[in-house]
């Protein structure tokens, strides 16, 4: 399972585009929204770097103050909440073009 770290709070990933090491694109999601908000929080702030592991194993590590725009959601699942959270990157439209 592929999840994301930042600053000891982990959420599960649903996707990320990464282009010449730059972090565009990152969406994760987990039960509670003080967690989706928590990692998109220390991005920003950049004094944690933000890790996607999976399986126990370090796959990407990113350092620094990260400048995104984030969205986050609540998914009613039966009796629960889902929160899904999406961020974007600055350079989307400035260094990178879709």
């Amino acid at each position: 399972m592929l999840s994301v770290t930042a600053a000891n709070i982990f959420v599960c990933l649903d996707y990320v585009l990464v282009a010449n090491g730059k972090l565009l694109i990152l969406s994760i999601f987990n039960e509670d929204s003080m967690s989706v908000n928590g990692v998109f929080a220390n991005a920003g702030l950049g004094y944690e770097p933000v890790r996607i592991i999976e399986d126990d194993n370090l796959v990407l590590s990113f350092d620094g103050k990260m400048d995104l725009e984030s969205y986050y959601a609540k998914i009613p699942m039966g009796r629960e909440n889902i929160y899904q959270g999406i961020a974007f990157s600055s350079l989307i439209g400035k260094e990178f073009l879709f």
